[in-house]
């Protein structure tokens, strides 16, 4: 199941290397998806919204805060947005340890692009589903926000 491109969603990317973020960013505009770029974890955390959709392209090695940081950092705020890791510095225990705490992806920069389309497709499917999942949740509690707390009690 493709990503629903008519649904408002956004590929944000975050790299501290500039030609590469310019890179990806154009191959991702040019497939349409809408994209925001940011040079830095802690830049785009800082503008990161709650009830922001899409999914979060990253690289692994960043000065200050890397991408591993970065999972730990969205994972802590509570935020559902899938991750899709894109580095040139790969080995299998940051890739099992990047998969393990929820990333869709593991790919080196060098992956050919159908790859990282595909896995960008993949996460804003997951992020689609996540948020109909959190959308009928919040509709089955509300109903049990609206009782008193002796209708609470009694229940």
């Amino acid at each position: 199941m493709p990503h629903d491109p008519s649904a408002p969603a956004t590929v944000f990317i975050v790299d501290d290397d500039v030609s590469f973020l310019r890179s990806v960013a154009r191959l991702l505009r040019a497939a349409a998806f809408q994209v925001v770029t940011h040079n830095s974890a802690a830049e785009f955390l800082a503008e990161l919204q709650p009830d922001t959709q899409g999914c979060v392209i990253t690289d692994l090695r960043m000065p200050d805060m890397d991408g591993m940081a970065l999972q730990e950092a969205l994972a802590k705020a509570g935020s559902p947005l899938p991750l899709v890791f894109l580095t040139g510095h790969g080995n299998i225990p940051a890739s099992v340890k990047a998969m393990r705490g929820g990333a869709e992806d593991f790919l080196t920069k060098s992956a050919p692009k159908e790859d990282l389309l595909a896995a960008v497709n993949r996460a804003l499917v997951r992020n689609q589903q996540n948020q109909a999942r959190q959308a009928r949740l919040r509709a089955l509690c509300q109903p049990f926000e609206l009782l008193t707390e002796r209708e609470r009690e009694v229940l």
